[in-house]
């Protein structure tokens, strides 16, 4: 499994990278970003992306390269 997914030095530096962007933001606007409001409506918009990029995803595990799954949607 790490021969395909490469070191886990990544993972930790992604992770790392989204809770220092998360703690500046949160520091930049105390009133309005770590609000469970934004956090909720950033959750729902992400989900139908997150949809798009799960059928993007089968189309490209069964071998055929088809984008056109954004676009229709």
């Amino acid at each position: 499994m790490d021969a395909r997914l490469g070191s886990r030095q990544y993972l930790v530096a992604l992770v790392a990278l989204v809770v220092l962007l998360f703690t500046v933001l949160s520091m930049l606007a105390p009133n309005t970003y770590p609000t469970l409001r934004n956090l909720a409506s950033m959750a729902n918009q992400m989900a139908p992306i997150g949809m798009l990029a799960l059928c993007v995803c089968i189309t490209f595990l069964i071998g055929g390269i088809d984008l056109s799954i954004v676009a229709v949607a």
